[in-house]
């Protein structure tokens, strides 16, 4: 409870959990909020390409005739999963790296220590980007 005045205190805390209040919820209840829940899959329609944003498509229509806003919302679920995926794998090795370090002291702490250091020095967008060239 502590934590919640503390975010409320500050406005800009209170806007970013406002928003990710927001995402969260729309990707659990995205079968309800959704036109167009059917425009997920691989779903053609011609009929409606590349519509502008207007009623029912607010944010309009892609170059298939699928609703944007249907596309966005449910790819909040899938970010919101891999994020999750990613925290509950790397928290772990995380864990047992700082563990392995502090218990066996010595040379294996240096070694893992300048290992982390290795990585904490390189700025996360080029590290990024060098393990998508990798792949």
């Amino acid at each position: 409870m502590k934590t919640l005045v503390i975010l409320t205190r500050n406005p800009l805390s209170l806007i970013g959990l406002i928003l990710v209040a927001i995402v969260v919820l729309s990707a659990l209840l995205a079968d309800f909020i959704t036109p167009f829940p059917e425009h997920v899959g691989a779903v053609v329609d011609f009929a409606n390409f590349n519509k502008p944003p207007q009623w029912p498509n607010i944010f309009g229509t892609d170059l298939v005739g699928r609703d944007l806003f249907t596309r966005v919302v449910y790819a909040y679920r899938i970010s919101l999963i891999l994020g999750v995926v990613v925290l509950a794998l790397a928290v772990p090795v995380g864990v047992a790296i700082g563990l392995a370090a502090g218990y066996l002291g010595g040379w294996t702490e240096y070694v893992l220590m300048r290992i982390t250091d290795v990585f904490l020095s390189i700025p996360p967008l080029v590290l990024a980007m060098s393990m998508m060239g990798l792949l």
